[in-house]
Formats: C-alpha cells, sequence, structure tokens
C-alpha cells in the first residue's frame, strides 16, 4: 500500500478521534492554529506535520497512560488549524524531512506548550524549525576501493541516542540527513558480519570502525554539526582477524533433540545499538562451532521452547575473544523460573488491584527485557518465563487515583530488596511488594539566566546512588506554559533535579548521569514531605549538545 496513502489515513483517524473526543468532554470546545516557519528567514514551510497531544504534568508509581493525539499538515502558507479542542494543556511535536524543531529559548519564539481554556481559541501561534545538518561521506578499504552495503550511524555524544542507520551505496557513499545540531561519532559496520575474506588462521572481517578510523570509541574523533551545515566523513573501514568459538551445551538428558537450535554469542556497546551477534548451530551431540567471531567480550546462550515454557542455556562466565580461538565453553542449562506475589497496601486498606501491572526490571538490559503480569483484583500476580538474571520491581497503572503512590518495600523472605534487587529466573520466587499513598512532591519553577520563567522543558529527578539501578524512583517531567513544574509520587531521599533542554534517551544512562549531575540541584525529601524549590535551566548551547 502506498504510503503517503498510509499516511492520509492515519491523519484522518486522528482527525476523527478527535472530533470524537471533544463532544464528549462536555465543555466548550477551542481552537488551536498557526504557522510554522523556516529559522531564521521566517519562510513558510509547507508539508511540516504538526501533531497536538494532551500534556500530563507529573507521574505517579509509573504513568502508563494513552494519549490522543491530533495530527495536521501545514498549507503551502505554513498554517495548521485544529478545531472543536477540549480545554486543557497540550504539547506541540512538528516533523519534517530535512529539519528540526527549532529548541533555543527566546521571547520570538513560541513555546511548544499551550494551555487552552475552554471555548477560547489560540491563534497566531508561529513555531519555528531549522534545516537539519547533513553528514556524508565515503566508506573505502584498506586497498581505497568503495565498501557498499555497510550501515552508518550519527551517535549523539551526549546520550541523546543515534540517527541515521542509512546504508553505503554501490560508491561507498552515504548521508545522513535530519541531524539537530550537536556532536556526533560517526560509525559504520558492515551488516550481519558477512563481509569476511580469507580462511583459517588468516580470516578477517570488517569490524565496527568510527571515524576518522578507529575501532575504539574512545579515539574517535566528534564531528559538529550546525543548523543547515553539510559535514564530510570519509574513512576507511577497518578489519581484524576473526577467531571460532567452541563449546557445548551441559545439563540436558537428550542434546539430540535440540540439535539444529541457535547459539549466539553476543556484544553490546554501551551508547550504540551496535550489537554485532554470531551465531552457531547445535549438532546432535549438543557441541557448536561459531566462526567468524571479532575480538571483544560477548555473552554466550541459547534459549528453545520447552513445552509451554521457554529454557535457556547460558555460559556461567563472559566468553573474552582476544587473539586466540576459545574452547570448551559450557552452556548451562538454566529453566526459566517465574516470580509470584502479592502487592498490598502499607496500611491494610483494601484496593481492586486489577488496574496494576508488576514488572521484574533486569538490571542488565541487554539479557533481557522487561516481563510483567496484571495483578488480579485480591493484589496476587504471576510473573511467567522469567530469564535468570538480577532484577527490580517497577508497578505501572493507568489510573490517575494512584498518581502518588509509590513502592515503600519489596519483600523477600522477609528482607527489603527494594533497591539492591533480587535474584530471579531460578525455580518459583515468591515476593511481596508494599505498596503506600504517602510519596513525596517536589514542585517549583525553572527560570533562565534572566530569571524568566521557561515553558515546556524537561525537570529530572535522579535518584542518589544507592538506588540508580532501581529505575522506577527516576522522574521526567516537563514544565507548564508558566515554567512551573510537579513531581509526584517520589519516595523519600535524596534526588538530584536537572532542567535540560535537550533530548535525552535514557535519563538512566550512567554516561549521561556522570556528564550532568554535576549541573543539578540537590533535594532531599522525607515520606510524604512536599517541597517547594526553583531550577535554573542548565546553559547548554544547542550547537554544542
Amino acid at each position: 500500500m502506498p504510503r503517503h496513502f498510509l499516511y492520509a489515513l492515519w491523519l484522518f483517524l486522528a482527525g476523527l478521534s478527535a472530533a470524537q473526543n471533544g463532544s464528549q468532554t462536555g465543555q466548550p470546545v477551542g481552537v488551536i492554529a498557526g504557522q510554522v516557519v523556516e529559522e531564521p528567514g521566517s519562510v513558510p514551510l509547507r508539508k511540516v506535520l504538526v501533531s497536538l497531544e494532551p500534556s500530563s504534568a507529573g507521574s505517579f508509581i509509573s504513568v502508563n497512560q494513552r494519549q490522543d493525539l491530533r495530527a495536521a499538515l501545514t498549507d503551502a502558507q505554513g498554517q495548521f488549524r485544529f478545531e472543536r479542542v477540549p480545554p486543557g494543556e497540550y504539547r506541540v511535536s512538528l516533523e519534517r524531512n530535512g529539519f528540526v524543531e527549532s529548541r533555543h529559548r527566546s521571547p520570538r519564539y513560541s513555546s511548544t506548550l499551550l494551555s487552552l481554556a475552554a471555548g477560547h481559541e489560540l491563534t497566531g501561534l508561529t513555531f519555528r524549525m531549522l534545516p537539519g545538518a547533513v553528514v556524508k561521506g565515503k566508506i573505502t578499504d584498506a586497498d581505497g576501493d568503495p565498501v557498499p552495503g555497510v550501515a552508518i550511524m550519527a551517535v549523539a555524544s551526549r546520550a541523546a541516542g543515534q540517527y541515521g542507520n542509512v546504508m553505503t551505496n554501490d560508491l561507498g557513499e552515504y548521508r545522513v540527513a535530519g541531524l539537530p545540531p550537536g556532536r556526533y561519532f560517526i560509525v559504520a559496520q558492515g551488516i550481519n558480519n558477512t563481509m569476511l575474506h580469507g580462511s583459517g588462521e588468516q580470516a578477517s572481517a570488517y569490524a565496527p570502525t568510527y571515524y576518522p578510523g578507529s575501532l575504539d570509541r574512545n579515539a574517535a574523533s566528534p564531528l559538529q554539526v550546525h543548523a543547515g551545515d553539510e559535514a564530510t566523513a570519509d574513512f576507511t573501514l577497518l578489519s581484524s582477524r576473526t577467531f571460532s568459538v567452541r563449546g557445548r551445551i551441559s545439563g540436558w538428558p537428550n542434546p539430540a533433540s535440540l540439535s539444529g537450535e541457535n547459539v549466539v554469542l553476543q556484544r553490546s556497546e554501551v551508547g550504540l545499538s551496535l550489537s554485532p551477534a554470531f551465531n552457531g548451530l547445535l549438532s546432535p551431540d549438543g557441541s557448536f562451532e561459531i566462526t567468524g567471531v571479532l575480538p571483544g567480550s560477548y555473552k554466550a546462550m541459547c534459549t528453545v521452547r520447552h513445552g509451554q515454557s521457554w529454557q535457556t542455556f547460558q555460559a556461567n562466565q563472559p566468553v573474552i575473544i582476544g587473539n586466540a580461538d576459545v574452547d570448551g565453553v559450557q552452556l548451562m542449562a538454566r529453566a526459566n523460573g517465574e516470580v509470584h506475589g502479592l502487592i498490598r497496601m502499607d496500611n491494610g486498606q483494601k484496593l481492586d488491584w486489577s488496574q496494576v501491572v508488576i514488572s521484574v526490571d533486569p538490571d542488565e538490559r541487554e539479557d533481557s527485557g522487561s516481563m510483567s503480569g496484571q495483578a488480579r483484583k485480591d493484589g496476587t500476580f504471576t510473573i511467567a518465563n522469567v530469564v535468570p538474571g538480577n532484577y527490580h520491581i517497577m508497578v505501572t497503572s493507568s489510573s490517575a487515583a494512584l498518581r502518588d503512590y509509590i513502592v515503600k518495600e519489596v519483600l523477600v523472605g522477609g528482607h527489603d530488596v527494594a533497591d539492591a534487587g533480587f535474584p530471579a529466573g531460578t525455580g518459583v520466587l515468591t515476593l511481596e511488594i508494599v505498596a503506600s499513598a504517602n510519596g513525596s512532591a517536589i514542585d517549583g519553577t525553572v527560570v533562565d539566566e534572566n530569571s524568566k520563567p521557561v515553558p515546556d522543558t524537561k525537570v529530572l529527578a535522579i535518584p542518589d546512588g544507592s538506588r540508580r539501578k532501581r529505575r522506577e524512583t527516576y522522574q521526567q517531567v516537563r514544565t507548564d506554559a508558566g515554567g512551573r513544574f510537579e513531581l509526584r509520587g517520589l519516595n523519600a531521599g535524596k534526588y538530584t533535579l536537572l532542567a535540560l533542554d535537550e533530548e535525552v534517551a535514557d535519563i538512566t544512562d550512567p554516561e549521561f548521569l556522570k556528564e550532568h549531575e554535576a549541573a543539578g540541584q540537590s533535594v532531599e525529601v522525607d515520606e510524604g514531605e512536599r517541597k517547594a524549590v526553583s531550577l535554573k535551566l542548565s546553559s547548554v548551547d544547542q550547537d554544542e549538545l
């Protein structure tokens, strides 16, 4: 089906849903209208996808709410208009190929957060977009010949995610467009490690290579780009000798039943979704051999379906590839386990817990994702097929009535493991979650260097070091049109508050915390306490992100 038809259908359905929602509120509806222009020069931009989404300030235990989205395309004059909009606060986002939203703060720039009163019209709004930067170049091999089919990524140097993932053409050329201003590491990687040459001890493969030509990110040189820039980054894709990894399955009575199952060596690199995997098949005698493996540290595992559950075979130690083949890797049978439990209130209050989802969140996310189970009305729950590992508990709900609730304790054998986490995935683990309605709160205003309120900027609450692996204690909200923010449902303890006008892919990323923590403001709250603070917007120049 043509992409433009799907795009039009999505716009139609979004508008239909918005119209229906407006008619159901029972309150006078309003209008939001304006124009999108290019900065600098204020030239009208057509075909900009303008999205209007209700904004919810704050969060509770952990918010999992559905938002109703409206969308429209700007016309030839850059104009857009939303009719029959219910009162409330809305966030505006803009999308257009080759452009990025302007995030600089200035009285000349409109906020992307709007507050609409019942029956009112917000018209004459102006939103600005910047021409995206481009990084282009050519990838060659050691002989100077072009290398086609190479994946290219531009990785932001401030943990703000990655862009691109484009492929080099038959001339080895690439082009990554639509980059926000900032600094980027450019990395090239051969797809699926298929570009092998040589054999035996002479076998080698193209390895992930950073511009201007390094296998080590620490030796790479980031590119600084500004709005509308077109930077060039030509470099050589480096190769490395490859090795073999051999081993066998242990602790399984009938290895022949696993013949043909896939054994995976998985490597991940901090800050990148650059995870080359190497694979091999199990033989009838339970042995395996994986060839063409680049040097590095890997996790070896094999996961197969066994009846109604999954069986995991995993090496107890990382497989380290240096300058030689590795033999004797043992994958031990580790049956996935179950977590059973009960969630209850600390004061004995009875609740209908069927509106709550319980998740076990792995400390090492490259091993597996979160696994969840719906709580029953009485608070009991079961989470099946838990992969062996160390976990923390997360509780999510779509009920705004639980906004101030917190996970107070997680009890295993009578001991509180909420902060430290707990091992699971081997057999059946029983735990008890103690919730409380007595969450703490921090509210306040974000101001700029001139002490003026800053609307629509991120406020992050980062827990102290002892709780850094407990991801449900982090919070992220945005200021409203008056620069105000509210953090609710906080556990008692110390937090670092940060006000940032930049995109961050993962606020729990240790690299992000290392860069930004010193710029934050330390706040400590007791159980049930509410504190008011004033935060200064961190002075980060967008061109230096």
